[in-house]
């Protein structure tokens, strides 16, 4: 009997790749006659529902993000790999620039839009996709405890977009929460983005819990920031650790938690969650190659989400990684992965997906 050949599982840790564009060297990329980077069409990449982005931050005192304009060049990215080598294995941002720099937007995100936030709108968002098989990405706004238009701004410009998915934001401070929750509800939110660090707040406090009831009244998911890279401030690092959403995972547990990131440093107690707790889930945003492995052998394959964190990394980079990892993978499970795992977790129909349409069930 004919016996098919075993499949030879490369080893892309071997290629350098000295900048975005070097991305060409893998098998799913090419250059655009404009030189800009995209997914080849028999990449083998399926239809791509991007669980974790952000617009760039408009806050009180700074400047509103035009999100409707299409730059001339590609959107900034906080972590830059123009000049900057991609380690598909680990990621070696924020580089200490790119950390400080963070850290001062964080510090003054009241008082000023940061310049690099004015490239990051819907319309080059929507581009970037096109090049990448994303079908429709999630976006996730980011509540200060200050008078915000984070979350107004995107809820109203996703209205725009049938491809953008929008989160609602509420701050767990805001003595109304619940009415500015229930708008954005009425506005076709799916779900609330939930972030310790830049919100200041840890989840098992009483304003967060209360949040989170009403978010399970109401039948959301819950985004959550988790883990950090080790570069942040001590006092920042402690508000987002994994553990402390267990008293909230414990006290709702028919309201589904993503872990976003995996808790990046932190991926082992994220990893231990999803396997405990029926209501925990992860996405993948920030993790290398060997990280992605260990998510995916270790996690219920159902629970695995795709996510970029664009306006932090090119589209490019987290699907690279995740395609490196796939690879000796069942298809079936890449495409569970990549969309149809999001698809069954915010209640939008498979089959309609895959011919680029964002319908619910």
């Amino acid at each position: 009997m004919h016996r098919a050949p075993e499949r030879v599982i490369m080893d892309y840790s071997k290629i350098t790749i000295n900048n975005y564009k070097e991305l060409v060297k893998l098998p799913w990329f090419e250059l655009r006659d404009d030189g800009r980077l995209k997914l080849k069409a028999d990449s083998g990449a399926p239809p791509i529902l991007d669980i974790h982005t952000h617009f760039g931050w408009s806050y009180f005192g700074g400047r509103v993000v035009p999100y409707d304009t299409l730059h001339a060049d590609e959107a900034k990215q906080y972590y830059d790999y123009t000049s900057n080598p991609v380690n598909l294995d680990k990621d070696e941002h924020p580089l200490k620039s790119e950390a400080d720099g963070l850290t001062m937007d964080i510090a003054l995100i009241a008082m000023r839009c940061p310049p690099i936030a004015r490239t990051q709108t819907a319309a080059n968002m929507v581009e970037e996709m096109a090049r990448f098989n994303t079908v429709a990405s999630v976006i996730l706004p980011i509540e200060i405890p200050v008078r915000s238009r984070h979350a107004y701004q995107i809820v109203t410009t996703c209205k725009k977009y049938e491809n953008l998915i929008p989160f609602a934001g509420v701050h767990p401070w805001s003595r109304w929460k619940k009415m500015r929750l229930d708008w954005q509800i009425s506005q076709g939110v799916m779900g609330l983005k939930y972030h310790p660090e830049f919100q200041f707040c840890p989840p098992d406090t009483k304003g967060a819990m209360d949040l989170f009831s009403m978010c399970r009244d109401a039948g959301l998911v819950i985004q959550a920031h988790s883990g950090s890279t080790g570069t942040e401030p001590g006092w920042m690092q402690k508000l987002s650790h994994p553990d402390r959403y267990r008293k909230a995972v414990e006290q709702f547990p028919d309201l589904n938690f993503v872990l976003a990131h995996t808790a990046i440093i932190h991926y082992k107690e994220a990893i231990a969650m999803a396997r405990e707790y029926d209501n925990v889930y992860v996405d993948t945003s920030g993790q290398g190659v060997p990280v992605l492995k260990e998510i995916f052998d270790q996690i219920p394959k159902h629970k695995i989400l795709y996510g970029s964190d664009w306006s932090f990394f090119p589209l490019g980079v987290p699907i690279a990684r995740s395609m490196a990892a796939l690879d000796g993978y069942p298809d079936a499970f890449k495409q569970d992965y990549f969309y149809r795992n999001a698809c069954r977790l915010l209640g939008l129909d498979q089959a309609a997906f895959t011919q680029g349409r964002v319908v619910k069930q």
